[in-house]
């Protein structure tokens, strides 16, 4: 389903919310505009070096390592498996 059809479906589904379910929806939407900056700020992990990665970081990282899988550039298990064997090694 496109973004576009899942803005169709969800201003059909606003549509026919009753008055009291639409407030809670509308609250629910207010508050994460309100907080969505503070959320992509969020720690949630960090590097190998202790260097905090937040939520924004995480997620660019994770698009930039999905379209480099789409164009082919990527490593075998066994290539992985031996990298980490050179990681652990230098511990």
């Amino acid at each position: 389903m496109s973004t576009a059809d899942i803005r169709v479906a969800s201003h059909r589904y606003l549509d026919e919310l009753d008055e009291e379910t639409l407030v809670a929806v509308h609250a629910m939407l207010a508050t994460y505009a309100q907080n969505k900056d503070e959320l992509k700020n969020t720690i949630i992990g960090y590097t190998p070096a202790g260097e905090a990665v937040n939520a924004a970081q995480f997620h660019e990282q994770s698009r930039r390592s999905i379209e480099l899988a789409k164009q082919g550039r990527r490593i075998s298990v066994d290539e992985l498996e031996k990298r980490a064997k050179e990681w652990l090694s230098n511990t």
